[in-house]
């Protein structure tokens, strides 16, 4: 969807889709690192924040210009090897963090890792879907109408295959608690049979 969504918001360009495309990951690690800085700092283990902080940075400054290197040299654009340096500081600054959580705090991730692999499910179905569907659409993604388009049936297929498997791996029930999910479920209902 990066190319369509870089349409609509920026109009065409050789690579800008590209840098959306791949930092999105580079960003989700991001989030997740704000996540754990927060949760360090609320247990005051301000030096870890600075430890986690300060080797991450180190990481993505050393890799930053030889990544870029190493992927232009693999024929690949040189953007990637910057965002990938990211992603690798970020990911060794998560893990030194929640290693350190695992062994000061005794917090074990056993049922963090349940709740991701079931959430992660309707995910990867939705992706695999849409990917298929975006090979046959015969919509031009670099019109602006097109990318609309496209954008809007993504958004509602996804958005459908997404909620149906979340709702029947009951991660909805989990999300909104079972008696939020039977009552809208019975509104819906009702309103079905008065139509």
């Amino acid at each position: 969807m990066a190319k369509p969504i870089w349409v609509v918001f920026y109009n065409t360009n050789q690579y800008g889709w590209m840098v959306l495309g791949f930092t999105v990951f580079s960003s989700l690690l991001y989030n997740v690192y704000l996540i754990l800085t927060s949760i360090l700092q609320s247990l005051n283990k301000f030096k870890l924040v600075y430890l986690v902080s300060i080797i991450g940075f180190l990481i993505n400054g050393l890799l930053d210009v030889p990544l870029m290197y190493l992927f232009n040299h693999l024929g690949m654009e040189a953007f990637y090897g910057a965002i990938t340096s990211t992603i690798i500081g970020y990911t060794i600054s998560l893990t030194i963090g929640l290693v350190s959580l695992h062994k000061t705090e005794g917090i074990h991730y056993d049922g963090a890792i349940k709740v991701i692999i079931r959430d992660f499910i309707p995910g990867a179905a939705m992706v695999i879907v849409l990917l298929l569907l975006n090979r046959v659409l015969p919509f031009n993604t670099e019109a602006v109408s097109g990318a609309i388009i496209t954008i809007a049936i993504n958004i509602i297929v996804g958005g459908i295959i997404f909620i149906y498997l979340a709702y029947k791996l009951g991660i909805v029930s989990y999300l909104l608690g079972k008696d939020t999910v039977d009552r809208l479920l019975r509104k819906l209902r009702i309103k079905r049979i008065e139509e």
